[in-house]
Order: C-alpha cells, then sequence, then structure tokens
C-alpha cells in the first residue's frame, strides 16, 4: 500500500524539480546542458512516482 509519506514525498521532489527546471531555463534557455539534467531528473523522478501510485493501485 502506497502511504501518505511517500506520495507527499514524490509531490515534493516533483514540485522541487519543476521550480529548479524553469528557472534554470528561463535564466540559461531550454536548451542548456543543465536544463536539460534537469529536465531527465524531473522525467525519471516522475516515472518513478507513477510506477509507485501504478504498483499500489494494483495490490488493491
Amino acid at each position: 500500500m502506497i502511504t501518505t509519506f511517500t506520495k507527499c514525498n514524490c509531490y515534493n521532489k516533483i514540485q522541487k524539480l519543476r521550480t529548479e527546471l524553469i528557472k534554470t531555463g528561463m535564466e540559461f534557455g531550454l536548451t542548456h546542458p543543465s536544463t536539460v539534467k534537469l529536465s531527465q531528473s524531473l522525467d525519471k523522478v516522475l516515472n518513478e512516482c507513477f510506477i509507485i501510485g501504478d504498483s499500489a493501485n494494483k495490490s488493491n
């Protein structure tokens, strides 16, 4: 079962990365290596959180 803590942890990670990504993209541009790296990190966290949520739904 997915816990509230896990949901909050995923949400917090996503929000933090989104904020950093927007700030970096606006400052350095969307194709800057730092922006691309943050985008990839956000993608990874989104996929991990989706897998956690999906596995919790399948166990119910």
